[in-house]
């Protein structure tokens, strides 16, 4: 970890910071590296940290018996967060797992409550970055709301193009709610169309 005062990108969707708010936070956002398949978060663990990914692919999920259900995808460069327990401070009942090498910076809790009291147009990001999420898990529901694999399948390689080729196929079978051996026939008929 560092504190790296250097510039960097900001993710699209999100409303630009003003000039002053780009100094505070290139001067107070940490340098992370995180390798392939660890975690920024843990379940039971409390989140203390927003992160910015600047480049790799994660991943959340939960546990349900022995059978891990992933949630969403979000690639470099977004906001990633676990937004229930970094804003209410309780323990997670999710995972946020890096599937690939990861280059990060994160601001913690209490550096997110200054921007946010110092920095009115730190509040309008808040909203945008709850929007992105909402608009995620209205992703995730719409992939496995569809009656049949083929379509969820199908819906997946539409809206998510980016993920082929870059995650496993239990991850990718865990995100649409379907078993390995499903998705593993579903491809090969794709293949062979």
């Amino acid at each position: 970890m560092s504190t790296e005062q250097s510039s960097f990108v900001w993710p699209a969707g999100i409303p630009s910071p003003s000039a002053g708010l780009m100094d505070h936070l290139s001067r107070t956002m940490r340098i992370k590296r995180i390798p392939k398949r660890r975690f920024l978060l843990e379940e039971d663990e409390i989140s203390n940290k927003i992160w910015l990914l600047e480049k790799g692919l994660v991943r959340c999920y939960y546990s349900r018996g022995d059978r891990e259900v992933t949630t969403w995808f979000m690639e470099g460069v977004n906001i990633i967060v676990a937004m229930k327990s970094f804003c209410e401070q309780r323990k997670s009942k999710f995972y946020i797992q890096a599937l690939e090498n990861c280059e990060t910076r994160y601001l913690e809790q209490a550096e997110v409550q200054y921007v946010l009291s110092r920095f009115p147009e730190a509040k309008d990001m808040r909203i945008r970055i709850s929007e992105q999420y909402a608009n995620l898990l209205a992703m995730r529901i719409r992939a496995t709301s569809m009656q049949s694999p083929v379509a969820r399948y199908q819906y997946m390689l539409r809206h998510f193009p980016y993920l082929q080729g870059r995650i496993p196929l239990d991850i990718m079978a865990s995100f649409l709610d379907m078993d390995r051996r499903t998705l593993t026939k579903l491809r090969s008929r794709q293949k062979n169309k």
